[in-house]
């Protein structure tokens, strides 16, 4: 029943409904979502070029053989080329067909300078590609490791005939 308010008293107060059992439900579900929300705006990344990113690698290439370059007979034509520390992904990518003399052949190699001397003076070397004797070659090289290296075509195994090769063989890499 109710009772009559003596002048003075206070009535009982009623708490609101938002600090009730199902007003704090409410609350930590709006927090929760907002964290996720915020959280997964957080982890998307940019596309690549899409604005400044120290992280982002960029695509270079360098050309070697480019059109055609004729090689005398016992001799070697080479390319001499860096790779640095900052290169990422490098590799010796392209092709090449070998024309002239009786065979139309050539041999090919890529390596690090000093395997690449010994190479080129008919020395054991230990190659990062050796094509053999071949008339079409394909090359896909990676180069793991920074340092000077050299791509070679011999024709030391024509005592008369010189040869032409032609081609695109390029040096393909990342840079940030």
């Amino acid at each position: 029943m109710f009772q009559p308010v003596r002048a003075g008293t206070e009535k009982p107060t009623r708490s609101h409904p938002i600090f009730s059992l199902p007003g704090f439900a409410i609350i930590g579900t709006l927090l929760v979502i907002l964290a996720f929300t915020v959280f997964r705006f957080n982890q998307r990344t940019p596309p690549v070029g899409s604005g400044p990113s120290s992280s982002a690698l960029r695509p270079f290439s360098k050309p070697m053989l480019l059109g055609s370059v004729a090689v005398p007979s016992l001799q070697v034509q080479y390319w001499e080329f860096e790779i640095s520390p900052t290169m990422t992904n490098a590799h010796l990518v392209g092709s090449f067909h070998a024309s002239g003399g009786s065979g139309n052949d050539i041999e090919a190699a890529v390596a690090s300078w000093g395997e690449c001397e010994n190479w080129i003076n008919g020395h054991q070397a230990q190659v990062l590609y050796a094509s053999g004797k071949v008339t079409n070659g394909t090359l896909d090289v990676p180069i793991r490791q920074a340092g000077t290296y050299c791509l070679a075509f011999s024709n030391k195994m024509a005592l008369l005939s010189p040869k032409t090769v032609s081609g695109s063989v390029e040096l393909q890499y990342l840079l940030p």
